[in-house]
């Protein structure tokens, strides 16, 4: 679109370059095609005129030709809807359709010699009411109004864009409702030289092309950077569900050990208490060494079970030790991939910035605000259609002018359409800028989202570090375990002597003692340290499960982000690179095959060329009077008119 805003501006400012320019040029060569044209649009005489000005004066020559003109016109009239021949609607009544179809015959393969054609028609207002057209403009000057239409005959297929896209005109349609139809003559101005100084070249767009090109390439880096990210969230989610059922293994054993240290505290305390009544009877002995028997075997199986529960809770800080060590890999591919989204995105505002100068979006819209100023100022400089008819029928002006001077202000008009179209794509670049400029500012600030990831990291390396004071503490109470089972197996074997002989009786009960009161020392240190243990493991668990949580949300955070890139890059910068590296591209090389064309055309009935070459047709008009005769029989008429 943005191509062709351009080939349009071009044809306007070529128009008034050579209208205005050609009153100071050193001399002349120009060819001018005057034909006369039935009602129906169909040539029947035509004239060339030939002015040719050098240091020796001017020649002006003027012969008949009987040449097929490029521009073919076809007329049709439709009262109503219903198409109706020129000779029989004249004085009808109703709503009245003209349609001008122009068709280009200058074809040179699937290329058409670029013609702009301009076609005009003064209406009464007095008859002639809710006045229409269609690819033109309506001028109104109070009695009358002029309509103005403008075609590019044989451009859509040049240019090959489909219709759909966007639509260049090859006709001209004027509607009105009448209450007695008459028409006046129809002018017709061609020209096949407004695109010949456009000087379009492959050259003037390949850093265009490459910008596109390194466009497509960050989007992709960024696309692939988000589904890393997602990866990574992933691998994380795993890792910290894994962690959390570690974590809940490990509480369920602390739990099972506090429990079973509680008890042996209790067992010693009360073992300690009643073997103490060991002096106030030898008649008890028997008994109480049989009950101190049966205490010892309980306490040595106790003290298995409590070594084998201490190798089950080792194994869980193991399986503990592994899950923080993905959770820390998951985090660090989060970091890598928070990275990549904002290297991306600062990639795209540098492409911008390479591109358009964003210091000066202000000044840049307060330019093309002064250009449209200053092309609506020429326009309203423009005489009146009043004082060019004053001029014409003064013989200050010659039809020529006047038709230059309407065709210049229709221009003109286009050329201030096109400026703020321009304006309208600055503005939307300067939006685009402003939000991404918002998107790295969520990712970089100091509350940011890749402040937070590395936040992450930290607090992780935290939990591996408690998982290492855990393991040091679960080694401590295994070393106790052992020291308590040796104890008990000693207890074992003083009963066993004890039973043996009553001579050994003082001495093994003082052992007895002694080793009752270290057990003792040891199940409340044992209880203390169990009780620890399932405090830790109760807050490591909570800590785990908030996590996977969390997590979770972040997968899905992730994903959406990557479902979110690959449509951006999907349908957003692979479709802009597709249309300028593969319609871009073909479209310049058939503008230049139209330039090229436009600048060959140099003459029409002569073998010289011609600096300037114009085609001007009239047709006859009809009127009431006239509408039982032949449309041909006007000629004389309106060659008076």
């Amino acid at each position: 679109m943005k191509i062709i805003n351009k080939v349009a501006s071009s044809i306007v400012i070529a128009s008034l370059l050579t209208y205005y320019a050609s009153p100071v040029l050193a001399y002349v060569n120009e060819e001018t095609i005057y034909s006369n044209l039935d009602a129906s649009g169909k040539a029947y005489n035509s004239t060339v005129t030939t002015v040719v000005e050098d240091k020796k004066g001017t020649t002006t020559s003027q012969d008949t030709t009987k040449n097929e003109l490029p521009i073919e016109t076809k007329i049709t009239y439709y009262l109503d809807g219903e198409e109706m021949e020129a000779s029989k609607i004249a004085g009808k009544s109703g709503r009245v359709t003209i349609k001008l179809e122009f068709e280009n015959k200058e074809k040179h393969g699937d290329i058409y010699t670029p013609f702009v054609v301009v076609a005009g028609l003064m209406i009464d207002n007095k008859a002639n009411t809710n006045i229409e057209i269609v690819n033109g403009k309506l001028l109104t000057n109070g009695n009358s109004t002029i309509a103005v239409g403008i075609a590019l005959p044989g451009m859509q297929e040049s240019l090959g864009i489909d219709e759909d896209t966007f639509q260049i005109p090859s006709s001209v349609e004027i509607a009105m409702d009448t209450e007695k139809f008459e028409s006046g003559n129809i002018m017709v101005y061609a020209s096949p030289k407004l695109l010949g100084s456009l000087d379009i070249s492959m050259k003037d767009f390949d850093e265009i092309f490459d910008q596109v090109d390194a466009l497509e390439t960050a989007a992709k880096a960024l696309e692939d950077g988000a589904v890393t990210l997602a990866d990574g969230m992933k691998t994380l989610d795993a890792g910290a569900v894994q962690l959390s059922s570690g974590a809940k293994e490990l509480n369920d054993g602390a739990n099972q050990l506090k429990e079973g240290a509680n008890s042996l505290a209790s067992g010693a305390q009360t073992l300690s208490s009643e073997y103490g009544a060991l002096d106030t009877g030898i008649a008890s002995l028997k008994s109480g060494v049989d009950t101190l028997s049966n205490g010892s075997s309980a306490l040595d199986s106790g003290a298995g079970a409590l070594v084998s529960g201490i190798g089950q809770v080792s194994d869980g800080a193991t399986s503990l030790s592994a899950g923080i060590g993905q959770v820390s890999g998951g985090a660090n591919a989060l970091v890598g991939g928070i990275s990549q989204v904002d290297g991306g995105i600062n990639q795209l505002i540098s492409g911008i910035e390479e591109n358009v100068d964003v210091s000066t979006f202000e000044a840049q819209k307060e330019t093309l605000k002064g250009q449209m100023n200053t092309y609506q100022t020429m326009l309203g400089e423009i005489p009146a259609d009043e004082t060019l008819e004053a001029g014409l029928a003064a013989e200050v002006l010659t039809e020529e002018q006047v038709a230059n001077y309407k065709q210049t202000r229709s221009l003109l008009a286009g050329l201030v359409q096109s400026l703020e179209a321009n304006y309208s794509s600055l503005v939307a670049t300067e939006q685009l800028y402003g939000g991404l400029l918002q998107v790295r500012n969520g990712i970089e600030k100091e509350d940011g989202l890749l402040v937070g990831a590395n936040a992450l990291v930290a607090g992780i390396g935290q939990v591996d570090a408690g998982a290492t004071s855990l393991a040091q503490g679960i080694d401590q109470v295994s070393a106790g375990a052992s020291s308590l089972k040796s104890g008990t197996e000693s207890l074992v074997s003083g009963v066993s002597d004890l039973s043996s002989g009553a001579s050994s009786l003082k001495a093994g009960s003082n052992k007895v003692v002694n080793g009752l009161s270290e057990l003792s020392a040891g199940s409340v240190a044992l209880k203390n340290g169990a009780n620890s243990l399932s405090d830790g493991a109760t807050t490591l668990y909570n800590g785990t499960v908030s996590l996977a949580e969390g997590t979770v949300q972040l997968v899905t955070g992730s994903e959406t982000l990557s479902n979110g890139m690959k449509q951006f890059n999907r349908d957003g910068i692979s479709k802009i690179a597709d249309l300028v590296n593969k319609d871009g591209k073909d479209l310049i090389r058939k503008i230049e095959k139209l330039e090229k064309l436009s600048n060959d055309y140099t003459s029409f009935a002569s073998k010289e060329e011609r600096d300037d070459l114009k085609f001007i047709s009239i047709t006859d008009s009809i009127k009431v009077e006239e509408k039982a005769s032949d449309s041909k029989s006007n000629k004389n008429s309106k060659s008076k008119k």
